[in-house]
């Protein structure tokens, strides 16, 4: 990454606008800086003028402002939930790792925007702890559960969130809770038409922001139509693996 570098201590005429190595940590939050602001403290640091003495090389600034940096994982994720949660992620700015369980799906998950597109095999979780330097993800999507949920939790950094969709593989996993007390990690429930029949109105709320994502560029794959005819096979191509994306019928 680019920053400014004080060299010595001379004033702004020591710094210096050069490329230094990514920082990150189990300690740390990565945040994408959009602007830094400039104080007066600054220059006297720079000057060697102030209450805090730095000796060079270093970074000055003490304000910034920007996005924190999200890295998300997303389980099924050439399913309807699955590429929908791929898109949003990106255009909220995440990176974001997918995992797919069927071989001939990871084109279609890259062509959504995934960073990194994982094959659900014995070695997904190393690969993810590959990717992310060894910290883990701080959101995983999760709408299949079954095996792949130990790992999940295995995935995540600390303070991380796994999000609990649905049970496309089967199964009803349990919850290890010392995995969450050891890292400070939740497990959310997510339940879409539950919390609206609950909370009259708050379709409004989803509706809203479905609509900025829009004009901030989601725009989700055309999905696989089948005649209302067809109703039957479409829902059997669902259940045989044979939709990528959403699948609907057309009158």
């Amino acid at each position: 990454m680019k920053a400014l570098v004080a060299q010595e201590l001379s004033g702004p005429s020591g710094l210096g606008y050069t490329e230094v190595d990514d920082v990150g940590g189990e300690d740390m939050v990565v945040v994408d800086v959009g602007a830094a602001g400039v104080s007066f403290p600054d220059l006297l640091l720079l000057r060697g003028e102030y209450q805090l003495r730095l000796e060079p090389p270093f970074i000055p600034g003490m304000e910034v402002a920007g996005v924190v940096r999200e890295t998300v994982l997303v389980l099924g994720s050439a399913g309807g939930v699955g590429t929908a949660a791929v898109q949003i992620a990106k255009v909220l700015g995440a990176k974001v790792i997918a995992v797919v369980h069927r071989p001939h799906a990871a084109e279609f998950v890259k062509s959504l925007g995934a960073d990194v597109v994982l094959p659900l095999d014995d070695g997904w979780l190393e690969a993810v702890k590959e990717h992310t330097g060894g910290q883990g993800v701080d959101l995983v999507v999760d709408p299949i559960g079954g095996k792949a949920f130990d790992h999940a939790i295995r995935a995540l950094a600390t303070e991380g969130r796994l999000l609990v969709i649905g049970f496309a593989a089967g199964g009803i996993p349990t919850v290890k809770v010392n995995r969450l007390l050891l890292r400070n990690v939740s497990v959310i429930g997510v339940g879409y038409g539950e919390f609206v029949n609950r909370k009259p109105g708050s379709q409004s709320v989803f509706e809203f922001g479905v609509n900025e994502l829009v004009k901030a560029g989601l725009r989700p794959p055309p999905p696989v139509r089948f005649p209302l005819s067809k109703g039957a096979e479409a829902l059997q191509s669902l259940a045989d693996g044979g939709v990528l994306g959403k699948v609907v019928l057309e009158p």
